[in-house]
């Protein structure tokens, strides 16, 4: 959805420019500037939004495979760093804690 605010956000840069061109008139592109920051702020409201909570059940059976996989390969760490990667902002001690409950 972020990327959908910051989309109409940039089309609403580029009306502004477009009716400043086209139209001369001062208060067009004002509006148009207006209506682009309103959907910049929930584009970056939506970005900076904290990372939900995550456990070992929000994993699919295919993940979890994976992460086995790893495991019986003595790659620990490395099983670590895909749960990071799967999930977004997860931090390292909470992805510790999804592979540790899979052993």
């Amino acid at each position: 959805m972020r990327y959908l605010y910051f989309i109409l956000a940039g089309l609403g840069c580029a009306a502004a420019i477009g009716l400043r061109a086209l139209t001369g008139a001062p208060w067009a592109p004002l509006v148009a500037l207006i209506v682009a920051a309103i959907f910049l702020v929930l584009g970056l409201r939506e970005s900076m939004a904290p990372a939900r909570s995550y456990a070992a059940e929000d994993l699919s059976a295919e993940q979890e495979k994976e992460l086995r996989r790893l495991l019986d390969a003595g790659q620990f760490g490395t099983a670590v760093k895909q749960v990071q990667l799967w999930f977004r902002g997860i931090s390292y001690e909470k992805a510790e804690q999804i592979v540790h409950s899979l052993r």
